[in-house]
């Protein structure tokens, strides 16, 4: 990265890896696979770290997050980032103000739930559905295990959240949990080997790569595991160079990109590229 950041979200657009909203970083900066080169673009008008991220119809939505990276100070804002104009403009304001939520983009949605606010001693389950037709938000079944600091993800139409850190155990969890929109209902997957929060996620021929993340929020660990929803299983895959947590990652051409967060004493902006093999 041309200048790293901590709890940045990450998306792809047009085969380029755009990292957003981090604590310490211009942003939206944005990685060219193809000319191996990185660019700043047009910033986000809210300064603000640990946001959810989907893209929809050629456009970037950026929801919540905590102002300034403080976990005191969560917002409810929607902001919309047009990549071919290089412009921002306001969408509707969220229900809940909160950071660190799990986000997925579903049949042209975006679904968020999770996260923390007040400092990270309230942990909402609320779901949250953004409709950018009608520019409006609507509610979801709640999720059963609220939790900061999840992995979302999107598979056959599905909302995979995996991970994160829970209170007021102040334990990591390597839960599973999986919300079908057609019956609004939750279900858990077979749990994740390595509990962990501020993983980072991608979804690679229909199977979700779980990337790093702290462990017993001590550390950060290089660990990969990679789970099957066709058999509801985890395997473990190459670990990344790099332990890192609250970091960002984003999949083009069958390879996740990774990024951004803290390796095991600093902040750090490397890129590291995971390439996918048939177990």
């Amino acid at each position: 990265m041309l200048q790293a950041g901590v709890s940045p979200s990450a998306a792809v657009f047009g085969g380029q890896l755009y990292v957003l909203d981090g604590g310490g970083m211009p942003t939206p900066q944005v990685y060219n696979p193809a000319a191996d080169s990185w660019s700043f673009k047009a910033a986000d008008p809210v300064v603000r770290a640990n946001t959810s991220v989907g893209v929809i119809n050629n456009k970037i939505y950026v929801a919540e997050g905590w102002i300034n990276s403080d976990s005191n100070r969560a917002t409810q804002a929607l902001e919309i980032y047009d990549p071919v104009a290089n412009s921002w403009m306001a969408g509707k304001s969220s229900t809940v103000a909160r950071g660190g939520a799990a986000s997925a983009v579903i049949n042209g949605k975006l679904y968020l739930t999770g996260g923390s606010k007040n400092g990270g001693m309230v942990q909402p389950k609320d779901l949250e559905i953004y409709d950018p037709v009608k520019n409006k938000w609507s509610a979801g079944a709640s999720i059963p295990k609220g939790a900061e600091g999840s992995a979302g993800a999107a598979i056959n139409g599905k909302f995979y959240v995996v991970g994160g850190f829970v209170r007021p155990a102040n334990v990591n969890t390597g839960a599973l949990q999986i919300y079908d929109p057609a019956t609004n209902r939750w279900s858990n997957g077979s749990p994740m080997p390595t509990p962990r929060s501020g993983l980072m996620a991608g979804v690679i021929d229909g199977k979700l790569y779980a990337v790093g993340g702290n462990i017993a929020f001590v550390g950060s660990t290089p660990t990969v595991e990679i789970y099957d929803p066709a058999s509801n299983t985890w395997m473990t895959g190459a670990s990344e160079p790099t332990a890192r947590y609250l970091g960002a990652a984003g999949v083009i051409n069958s390879k996740l990109y990774a990024t951004g967060g803290y390796d095991t004493s600093n902040i750090n902006g490397g890129l590291e590229v995971y390439t996918a093999t048939c177990p």
